[in-house]
């Protein structure tokens, strides 16, 4: 070998030294955002008097743009919010998280679900994202029973109940596209042992080996009468693990059930 092919092999070992050494530090910060993005879910089990909720995310990649929010509010009641961010990878995860902040910051003191999501809407669309946008479902439930929600372009969630099948359409467009966009809010009541099933897109067009979309048939009937929010949290989950069995799939999955006990 002549001193210049030495040299040419010096560099190119160099370089593919320094590209492992770059792509061994991007993983790691992939494993780390993906770390944080799952330690702000609401994951554990809400309990109140009246009512017992879950939630869970599976990103499609290391990390994803659904992101949902259970919380307390000063009034007593709970917040239930649900949402998901336009694409794919790093730059959803940061709207979502975003996002997720905001909400949190605006449950504290406005009450309306409408009013809340016209906010969000105005805030995002006066940031000049582009083609990103979000959509994004909140409800409030109350000891009564009442849920008052508004729905901005995010899958309908249904109210699995004793005298049939409700879904939460009313609402308003997707946020962040128009700055005036106006959200309507709607109030329905839950009796003892309904229960909500608030669910992404992933979950129902989950795909098998075949194509074939797991679908809302497969999703109600996952749904029992009797037992608590994790556990058909994890009944459908585990249900839609087993239809895809291992296949690969293009989007999140995010979920999260309600029950409401009554007093």
């Amino acid at each position: 070998m002549s001193r210049d092919e030495g040299t040419e092999f010096v560099r190119k070992l160099e370089e593919a030294v320094n590209a492992r050494l770059e792509k061994a530090r991007l993983d790691q910060d992939l494993r780390m955002a993906a770390e944080l993005q799952q330690a702000l879910l609401s994951r554990a089990v809400h309990s109140t008097p009246y009512s017992e909720t879950a939630g869970d995310s599976i990103p499609c990649r290391a990390i994803g743009g659904d992101f949902f929010e259970l919380v307390h509010l000063p009034s007593g009641d709970f917040g239930i919010a649900l949402g998901d961010v336009s694409g794919k990878g790093p730059a959803s995860a940061i709207l979502a998280a975003m996002i997720q902040g905001m909400l949190a910051v605006e449950v504290q003191t406005e009450h309306s679900p409408s009013a809340i999501l016209a906010r969000l809407n105005r805030l995002l669309a006066g940031r000049g994202l582009g083609p990103r946008f979000a959509t994004l479902f909140y409800g409030v439930l109350s000891s009564d029973g009442r849920f008052v929600y508004s729905n901005a372009g995010y899958n309908p969630p249904m109210i699995w109940a004793r005298n049939g099948l409700l879904r939460l359409t009313v609402g308003g467009p997707i946020l962040g596209a128009f700055s005036q966009s106006k959200f309507d809010e709607a109030r329905v009541y839950l009796s003892k042992g309904d229960t909500m099933i608030m669910f992404s897109d992933g979950v129902t067009e989950a795909c098998d080996a075949e194509g074939r979309e797991f679908g809302e048939d497969r999703l109600l009937s996952s749904v029992t009468a009797s037992g608590t929010a994790p556990e058909i949290l994890r009944g459908i989950l585990g249900r839609v693990e087993d239809f895809c069995q291992g296949t690969a799939q293009t989007d999140d999955i995010s979920l999260a059930v309600a029950r409401f006990r009554g007093l």
